[in-house]
C-alpha cells in the first residue's frame, strides 16, 4: 500500500473483505504512515532563523 501524498501521519486500521455465495471473510491490517525526517529539520531550521532575526532585531534596536 502507498498512502496519499497529502496522508497524516499515523496508525490506520485498514479491514479487508470478501465475499461470496459460499463464503464471507474480513481481515483487520495495521497501516502506519511516517513523515520524512527532512521535516523535522525544516522546522529546527526555522526555529533558528526566527531566533537569529528576533536576536538582530533585539540587538539593533535595544534600549533608546
Amino acid at each position: 500500500m502507498t498512502p496519499s501524498t497529502d496522508a497524516v501521519a499515523g496508525d490506520y486500521r485498514v479491514t479487508l473483505s470478501s465475499q461470496t455465495d459460499q463464503a464471507q471473510d474480513s481481515i483487520e491490517l495495521r497501516a502506519t504512515v511516517k513523515t520524512s525526517a527532512a521535516w523535522g529539520l525544516i522546522g529546527v531550521a526555522l526555529i533558528v532563523l526566527v531566533f537569529a532575526g528576533l536576536s538582530i532585531v533585539f540587538r539593533r534596536f535595544g534600549r533608546r
